[in-house]
Order: structure tokens, then sequence, then C-alpha cells
């Protein structure tokens, strides 16, 4: 894919243009006002889906889907996420979320028994990573949209299962993004795995999902140059954060970046 390509059918840009938000392709903060117009205009679950869709394409994740979930904090509002009762699954997304809670909105009628202080299950799903389950008390129960909405209270660590674990590092590290055409932009590290890194760097750099570039960064006196993909972008007028996800990493840089992670807790 080229680097400037927009990654969406001409149909989803046909949607997104349809709230009439500048920069909605790039800006984050603008993508965010725009969906929100949409699923207020249509509140369906196939909407919703569509959206998150977009989201994932256009690399608006709060978290790669390379890198787990550390807690429902993580979780995209609209996100899909599955209901459990009694064996039975029903259609839901995350509707709202703050710093200290988050609202599910259920698309299929749920038992009337469903009250605050109800246990109840919950699994996200998500491509390339894994089924995430967890369990919480309601806290509230409304309605909205003609859809019932449940208030919990936000969960860590959440659990995660299907999939090898690939755990994630803070960090902050000195980096380099070398893209094509000879274009070097440096930048600095904040999260890093065995599978991938997140770089900031102090600039609006227009990329989308699936350019491809090399990023170089060192770990003590051993420097690492790995070709990655942009998985995930975060861009305002004068930062761009990019999760990109290593294609071609070697078993001794592999191996270094474990023991790096590993000397962060001696």
């Amino acid at each position: 894919m080229n680097w400037t390509e927009n990654p969406l059918t001409q149909e989803e840009k046909s949607f997104l243009e349809g709230c009439g938000e500048e920069n909605v392709f790039w800006s984050r903060s603008s993508f965010e006002n725009c969906i929100e117009k949409l699923i207020r205009k249509d509140t369906s679950y196939e909407v919703a889906n569509k959206l998150y869709s977009i989201r994932k394409k256009l690399g608006f994740e709060l978290v790669p889907k390379f890198l787990p979930l550390h807690s429902t904090r993580d979780l995209d509002v609209y996100q899909p996420i599955s209901l459990i009762l009694g064996g039975k699954e029903y259609k839901a997304i995350l509707w709202k979320k703050d710093k200290d809670s988050f609202s599910v909105m259920v698309f299929d009628n749920i038992p009337a028994d469903i009250v605050p202080g109800s246990r109840l299950e919950f699994q996200v799903f998500r491509e390339d990573d894994g089924k995430y389950k967890f369990y919480q008390l309601i806290d509230e129960v409304s309605e909205e949209a003609g859809h019932k909405i449940l208030r919990l209270s936000h969960i860590e660590p959440l659990k995660r299962i299907d999939l090898r674990e690939t755990p994630r590092w803070k960090a902050n590290l000195p980096g380099k993004c070398h893209l094509k055409e000879d274009r070097v932009y440096e930048g600095r590290i904040t999260d890093i795995s065995t599978r991938g890194v997140r770089i900031c760097i102090d600039e609006a750099i227009h990329l989308f999902p699936g350019a491809s570039l090399t990023v170089e960064f060192s770990l003590g006196k051993h420097t690492l140059r790995i070709p990655s993909t942009v998985r995930n972008l975060y861009i305002t007028e004068d930062k761009t954060c990019i999760g990109l996800q290593f294609e071609d990493i070697s078993d001794s840089d592999e191996e270094m970046i474990r023991r790096w992670s590993y000397s962060l807790f001696k």
C-alpha cells in the first residue's frame, strides 16, 4: 500500500464525509466527532459495527490490535461487545466511558430481572489479538434510543484467552522511523513488546494503516532496525503517535527486547 493511500472503500468514505467534519480521515478528534453524529442519527448495531471497522482501517483504535488490552479503559467507543446470559449471546457495544466507569448498549431484548447488582459476563473479540472475557456487577440500568444501557465500573486487568500472551511494557526511548523516499522522523518510543512498538513524533505525519517503514531504536549498546507496518495512528496538529507491528524481527532482536524488559523489574 502507498503510504498516503486511503484504505477505505468509496462507500465508507462517503459515509464519513456525510457527517460534515473536516480532516475526518486524519484527525482522531474529528473522527470521534463524526462517528458520534452518525451513531446518533442511526443508533443500530449495524452502523456501530461499520464505524468500528472504519476505525480499525484508519488506525484510530486506542490500542493497536497487535498489543493486548489491559483494562476496559482501553476499549473504543462503539466497539462491539457480547453479553453472555445462560449461554446465549446478546449483541452490544461500548456506548460511553469516563475514567471510572463505562456503559454498554444492548441491542437484543434482555431478561427483565437484569437489575443493579446483577453480575454479568461480557466478551470482546479483537482480530489478530484474541478474546477477552470479564465479569462485572451492574451499577445502573437505563434506556436510551430504545435500547437498554448497562453502566459498570472499569475492570483491570482483563483476562485474554485463545491466543498466546504478548505483554507490552512502558518505555521512554529515542527512536527513528525510516519511510520511503529517504524520509526519516525522530521521536520517542512509549510502548514496546516483542511484536511491535508505539512511537510518538513531534509533528503531524499523514500515514495510513498498512504503510511500511523501518523503525530504529537502541537497547543499551545494541541498535535495532526492524521492518514494520503501521497499524494504529493518533495525529494532532503537532504530534503523531504510530502503533507499529514488526514484520521481520530476528530471534536475536526479539531476545534483546525480552532481556531489556526483564531488566526493568530487577
